[in-house]
Parts: structure tokens; sequence; C-alpha cells
């Protein structure tokens, strides 16, 4: 699928067709007289993408595209080009590793370097030095180094490192499929001798994954394996394939043991100076243990890497005698970057965690089993920088202990995640609401890593999926994800049972975890939100394709299960996951649940043209709700057992007729009042919390939440210092006590479903049609922020909304990008709209009950809004 944006502004600005060609990219130089592939000119169809129709592409070829855009009055702009590469067509390397010994472990190469400090009681392995030579026998056109893992690598070529991130090549299920990561190496070969190397860690592959002792390293296989390929084009038109496999040579090196959970061991006594470079001396090497490619599929890669996207240096460091305790000043993940030195074997060791407890020391009690530990042990030589190459860690503080006998330099801490590209920004007049999506952003950073986890410190960080499905909203708001996503969605496929049965989590192991193979309402429930969610943020048609069958097989699982409708005891059905009133009965939100899953999957067929499958799900989607509303409403707009979290999913699902859905809004509003102003939702409920409320007359509520700074609401976290979201609502309590620490979480993404509020509500941007071709914006104002200005990247372009209270009027500026079409709801009448744009809007304009509804094509627009008035906010 070809994507692309649209650059014009103005008033009235709309496309009117587009023309796109590919050819080779030869050289440099493309043909565009004789193209590949010219789509002709174009009728504009609502979004700026076009499937390829062109002849097949040829392998490991390079090619560029180009685009021109027609406007409304028929003129042609200029063209935009991209340059693209296909993937190979076989892999040509083999897998290798160290032959293992009856029990690996750790060998120096001189037995007096063996410490205590090397030892691990959780059996990780030692990190593997590998490396190949070739020759280049002539100048270079291009050259593509493709290279994999069962592991985690990092690559070089003649000594210069190549991943484009770190932790490649990230976790996928190994026995269905691998990912492979593709690095431009053209300006690293030489004529004559030169030299591939590889860091060979264990990674997810035979590493530690999650949290009790009945879950071992191994879940893959015993021991990590890396290949790679290779792709020489030279400049006389020859090409020329490389490969891992018996030549290269193996040893072990300064990286005693690496664990994602646990930390790293470097000794740099062990390290071997020129190693990844031609004329090295490994003949104390030993052969490499060789395995052929076997029948699972190594892949492109698809999701952005994880890399490292900001260096913070620390706020505070207390010292005390050989200890130091660094502040970072935010909870995140990453780990530190030092420069160090000492005599030989003295050891510094860099204990990570979220905070400190009431004396001020670490609280690592809340870590479980993940020891979050890092040790560097020096060489006597001068100063070294140095960074853990396999492991990760969530903190905001790190304690130093050898300070008496190694010399600290400097010291950094280099933050991880999945480099995603920004979509949205928000801004108001509330200081707390700004620091509230400021953590939201940290703790969506923090956990969108090689998968979405629920939280980067803990012996866990797994890939649930109802914690992904609650914040995907979320996070379209502020990155574009369609990548990363796309990734994690072919986890899910592969975790998928044959029966259609979903599992709570992806990637999923078997047997270790099969107790979460019977997927429970809201986590298996991903496998539809998630492509929904995508598929109307970004339109891709492509994208519902993937998932048509992993989805229809789903639906079809609870269709034999739940013939009548009612999804009772399905799963593991954690109900309202940490709600503090736990009372909400699981089955109305499971089956609230397949109501949703229904009429999303009516609307994917609906929009890809899958008539008779969009019947289908139409009428499940009325035959379930009507199940639901017998089985658990009561005269009256009632549930039968009223709790905050049954409203507000009844309604946020669409479970109730929408004639219900206010009265159910208003009970939602009395049992807040009723407790004291305060949710007591929890990870699901609070999802559709604030919008159940301002969708049906009561966005004052809504906003009382979203400000609240008594316990429970996300006012209290900030309050009590929290730099991103807790686990829980109390996972300090008022008197700064940790909750129970066998899951309490500092940095947890599940409740920042509200970030999404922000963006919709309070701001007022809303998608209105998949790909964003149509918006909606519906503004909530309220007086205690001020101002609020935000902006989403739809797939034409940019759209903006700022309004500021002046006095009791309000002045409202948006902006629609080309080829969009806004509906703009107010909350007064259309005699109380003026400014600069009114007259403009005026035949346009009309009454929309209390309110106003306006019709805007593209452009910028300024209007002033009278008698919104100070005390309260919008209601419309």
């Amino acid at each position: 699928m070809f994507t692309w944006g649209l650059a014009a502004a103005g008033r009235g600005r709309r496309p009117g067709g587009f023309r796109l060609m590919l050819a080779p990219d030869a050289e440099g130089a493309t043909d565009w007289e004789a193209p590949l592939w010219d789509s002709g000119p174009r009728e504009w169809t609502g979004l700026p993408q076009l499937r390829y129709e062109g002849p097949a592409l040829a392998p490991s070829t390079a090619y560029r595209w180009r685009v021109r855009m027609r406007d409304e009055a028929g003129r042609w702009g200029g063209w935009s080009e991209a340059r693209l590469e296909t993937a190979p067509d076989r892999w040509r390397g083999e897998w290798i590793s160290q032959i293992l010994p009856p029990a690996p472990c750790w060998r120096p190469r001189r037995p007096e370097l063996r410490g205590e400090i090397h030892r691990n009681h959780f059996g990780a392995l030692p990190a593997l030095l590998l490396r190949g030579g070739f020759m280049v026998r002539g100048a270079v056109r291009r050259a593509r180094l493709h290279a994999t893992a069962r592991g985690l690598y990092l690559a070089s070529v003649n000594g210069e490192a190549c991943n484009p991130g770190a932790l490649a090549p990230g976790w996928t299920d190994y026995r269905r499929r691998i990912a492979y990561q593709t690095h431009d190496v053209t300006a690293l070969l030489r004529p004559g001798a030169n030299m591939l190397a590889a860091v060979l860690g264990e990674g997810w592959y035979s590493g530690r994954i999650s949290e009790h002792a009945k879950y071992p390293a191994g879940h893959y296989g015993p021991q990590p394996w890396f290949t790679c390929q290779l792709m020489i084009e030279y400049a006389d038109g020859q090409t020329e394939w490389l490969g891992s496999g018996p030549q290269w040579r193996v040893a072990q090196g300064p990286i005693a043991y690496s664990d994602l959970l646990n930390g790293e061991v470097f000794d740099a006594r062990q390290d071997w100076e020129g190693w990844m470079l031609p004329g090295f001396d490994d003949g104390g090497w030993a052969p490499v243990s060789v395995r052929p490619i076997d029948g699972v599929p190594i892949e492109p890669d698809i999701a952005p890497p994880v890399r490292t996207t900001q260096v913070l240096a620390p706020v505070s460091i207390m010292r005390e005698g050989g200890r130091a305790l660094a502040d970072f000043g935010q909870n995140h993940a990453g780990r530190l970057r030092l420069r160090v030195s000492g005599e030989a074997g003295a050891a510094l060791r860099i204990r990570h965690a979220e905070i400190l407890d009431a004396d001020g020391a670490l609280y690592s009690a809340n870590l479980l089993r993940a020891a979050q530990t890092d040790t560097h042990v020096c060489d006597g030589a001068g100063p070294r920088d140095w960074e853990p190459a396999f492991t990760i860690h969530g903190f905001r503080h790190a304690e130093l202990t050898g300070l008496d006998r190694v010399k600290l330099h400097a010291i950094e801490s280099r933050v991880l995640h999945a480099d995603l590209d920004a979509a949205g920004s928000f801004a108001c007049g509330h200081a707390m609401v700004e620091r509230l999506l400021r953590n939201i952003g940290w703790g969506l950073r923090s956990n969108l890593q090689a998968v979405p986890t629920d939280c980067p410190s803990r012996d866990e960080r797994l890939g649930w999926l109802a914690d992904a499905q609650l914040i995907a909203g979320t996070a379209a708001c502020l990155f574009d994800v369609r990548g990363y996503f796309a990734k994690w969605l072919q986890d899910i496929r592969d975790a998928q049972a044959a029966d259609g049965t979903v599992p709570d989590m992806a990637p999923f192991l078997s047997p270790a975890f099969d107790f979460f193979a019977d997927g429970a309402a809201g986590w298996a429930d991903a496998a539809v939100i998630v492509p929904w969610t995508l598929w109307r943020r970004y339109g891709d048609p492509g994208l519902v394709d993937s998932c048509w069958r992993s989805m229809a097989a789903w639906m079809a699982s609870l269709d034999r299960r739940f013939p009548d409708g009612l999804r009772r005891g399905v799963g593991n059905n954690y109900g309202d996951w940490l709600a503090i009133d736990a009372g909400t009965d699981r089955d109305l939100i499971a089956t609230a649940l397949y109501v949703q899953a229904a009429a999303m999957m009516a609307d994917m067929a609906e929009g890809t043209g899958r008539e008779a499958e969009a019947l289908y799900y139409r009428a499940l989607e009325g035959m379930v709700r009507r199940r639901f509303c017998a089985a658990f409403l009561v005269e009256g707009g009632s549930l039968s057992t009223p709790t905050q979290a049954g409203y507000a999913i009844a309604i946020g699902t669409g479970a109730v007729p929408a004639g219900v859905r206010g009265a159910m809004a208003d009970r939602l509003a009395g049992l807040i009042a009723a407790n004291g102003g305060a949710l007591s939702t929890g990870f699901l409920g609070t999802r559709y919390l604030l919008a159940a409320l301002s969708d049906h007359g009561h966005a004052r509520l809504a906003y009382d939440l979203l400000l609240r700074t008594a316990y429970p609401s996300w006012g209290y976290m900030i309050g009590q210092g929290a730099t991103t979201l807790w686990e829980r609502w109390n996972s300090l309590g008022g008197d700064a006590a940790p909750a129970d620490p066998s899951m309490n979480s500092f940095n947890h993404a599940a409740l920042g479903s509200v970030g999404q509020w922000l963006f919709e509500d309070a701001a007022g941007i809303r998608g209105a049609a998949p790909g964003w071709s149509a918006v909606t914006i519906r503004p909530r104002f309220d007086a205690r922020l001020g101002w609020c200005e935000a902006s989403q990247r739809a797939a034409s372009g940019v759209v903006r909304v700022r309004w500021e209270f002046a006095g009791a009027d309000v002045r409202l500026d948006f902006t629609v990008p080309p080829g969009t079409q806004a509906e703009v709801l107010l909350p007064v009448a259309p005699g109380a709209i003026g400014g600069a744009d009114a007259a403009a809007l005026a035949g346009v304009t009309a009454r929309d009950g209390a309110g106003t509804r306006i019709a805007a094509e593209s452009g910028d627009y300024s209007l002033l809004i009278a008698g919104v008035g100070l005390e309260g906010s919008s209601q419309a």
C-alpha cells in the first residue's frame, strides 16, 4: 500500500485526483519515461493511498516511486518521490552458535579471573562473540546485511556497528516466525579482507521470561542462534551473496551473562581487542555449531526499531563512601551509560528501582524476581565507556556501589523504546492535566517495547492483550503506531489456537502459560478492538484484510460457546481488573464486549466491501444487545447490579440502545456523587468512564474526575510524585507506603486510556470516518482549563483545535486539512456564534437541539462563542 500526505493549505482546498508511478532505481537514476508501473490519472477516493497494481517486483531490488496531486480546479502539482527496496527471495545463511559444553557457563580465559560476581542463580548464559571474514573484489555500488537471531544480536562490519536499534530482532513466537533487520553497509565495506561480527545474547529465546520459577529459562531453546546474509552489488553490475556458516568462529567474551530481567555482568578483562576487525588472530576460538535454516519463516521486520530516543542526566547524585544514589527525575525504561576506570578486578554494581523507601533507599520489593542489576568489572586500563548490551530496566533511581575502587567519570540514562513518529500534541492551561499527559506519554514510551508490555520493571513484562487494547487509542493520538501494532497483531495471530480462541497475551508461550490460553473478556477481544482502532485511524483496508480470518475465527469461537449471546464464564474473566469496587458482574462485562466486537466487525466488513459478513455481524450485534438487555437491564435504564464500571461499559460498548444511554449516564453520575465524587473503576471501566459522562450531558462531572486530586484519581498519583501512571490507584497510599508488592508497578500504561478523552473531548477532535477523511470537532469547554489546544495528524493532513476563555465567552480556532470534511458541534444556539469566520460559515450552520451544527470544508477558522459561562463546562 502506497501512502502519502498532503501539503496544500487554504480555505476550500481539496484533492481532485492523483497519479502514481514506480520505476527501478538504477544508480540513483530513474527512467520515468518508461516506468515499471503507471497508475494513470485517478480520481480522488477520499484517502491518499493506493494499492500496488503493477507487475511483480524483483527481489533485493531498489525502486523509486513518485506521486503528484490534482487540486479542486484541475491543476496538477509537482512530483514527490520516495524510495523502497524489496526483500530477498530466500535466506542464504545458516544458523550458528557455540557447541554447548555439558554445563553451559562462563569460561574465563584465565581461571583466576572467575569470581563470585560472575555467578548467577537463574542460569543465564554468557553472550557469544561470532566472526566471519570475506573478501570484497572491487568497487561496491550497494551492500545490504540482513541479520537476525533466535535471541538478541549486535552486528558490525569491520568494527563499525550497523544495528538500526537495540534489542534486535525483538520478540516473536520463534516457533512460528522470526523477524530480520536490513542494514545498509555500503559505506562500511572496503576492497580486500573484511569482517562480519556479531555479539549474541539470549533475549527472549532462551533467557528468562516472566515471573514464576516454574517458567525457567529456555522457553524456545537452550541457547541462542544467529544468522545473516550479505548482498554485495558491485559497480560492474555483478551481485554476490555471502552467509553465516561453518567458516565462522566463536568465543565467549566480556559479558559473563546477560538477562532481560536480571541484568548484565561485563568483565572488561575478558574483552578481545580488535576481534571485530580483519587480521585478528582467532586461532584460539572454536568452530561454530551449525544448523540449517528450518521451516520457520524468516521475514522482514515491519515494526519500528527499539532505539535510544532520549538521554537523561541525573537530577541529583547523593554520595556516601563507596556508594552513590542517582535520581534521573523520571520513571522510564532504559539503561545506564557510564564512563568508568579502576584497578583490574574492581567491580561497580548498579541496581535500579522505580521509587525509594521511607529511609531513602532503593525500593525493590515490587520487582519480585527481577534483579535489575548490572555489574561492570574494570580491566585496569584508562576510562572506558560502557552500556549493557542485552538488558533493559524500568527505573528512576540507580544505586552504584564499589565507588571506593572504581572512579565514575560520567553517567547518563539512555531511554529505550520503539521509535515512533509523533502524531499529535496537546497542551492546556491546567498544570496538572499537562503533567498527566506527560505521564501518559512516558508510560507509553516505557511499555511500547518489542511488544506492548504491562510494565518495564518487575518480572512480568508480557504482551497482555487488555493493556494494549486499552491504550491503543491514546497511543494513536500521540504516535504513528501503524507498523508497531501491525507487527503485534501478527503475534496475536500466531498465538491463536486452531479453534479460534485467543489467549490473554501475545507472544504466547505454551505450555508454560497454558493457564492463560482461554482468552478473558477484554483481553482476547483485543484481536478485534486493535484492528478496528487502527482501521478507523488510518483507513488501511489491507490491515483489515490481514486480520480478517483471525478476527472471524475468534468471533466464531464465541458463537460456538455462547449461542444464546450471553457470554458467561469465558476464560479467566478478570472482570474490571483492579477496580476499587470489584462488584461489577463479570458476565455483564463479557457480554457488553461481545456486542462491541460484533459492531466493530460489522463496521470493518461494511468499510471493506464484505457485504454478506456485514449483514451477519450487524445481526449478531443486535441479537447480543437484546440478550444483554434482557439479562442485565431493568426498568428505567438501571442495571441489575449497578456499579460505575457496569454503567460506563454498557454505555461505551453500545451494549444498550441509544435511547437508554442518557438515563444510564444519569445513574452513573448518581453513583459517583454517592461515592463522594470519586471514581471506583478499574482497567476496563476507566477506559469508557469519562466519555460515557461527557457524551450524555455530564461533561462537567467528567472534568471533575479528571481534575480531582484526592484519592482515587490521576491527580492523586501526580500529587504523590508520580512521573508515569501507576498500576493501581493506590500504588502508594496516603502515608506514601507502597501497596501489595506482589503486583504493584509504578509504570503501567492501562489507566492512561484517559489520554484519548483529552484529545477527543477536552480538545474535541474525533475521527468520523476511516482514515479521518471526515472529522468531528466537538470541544468540551471548561473554564478550569482556561485554554486547550491539540493537533492530530489525519491521513490528509493535520487537524488543529484551540479554544480559550475570554470572560464568559470562548474563542475557538480550528484547522481542517485539505480533502477532509469537518462537522463542528457547539453547545450554543447559532445566534451566539460570531467572530472572523462566522459569516463564512452562516450558510452551513444549523440548529442541533440546544446547540449548533456547522459543516466546514478545509481551511483555518476563528469563531467567538458567546454565553458559555465561567461557572461550568459544555454540556452539549
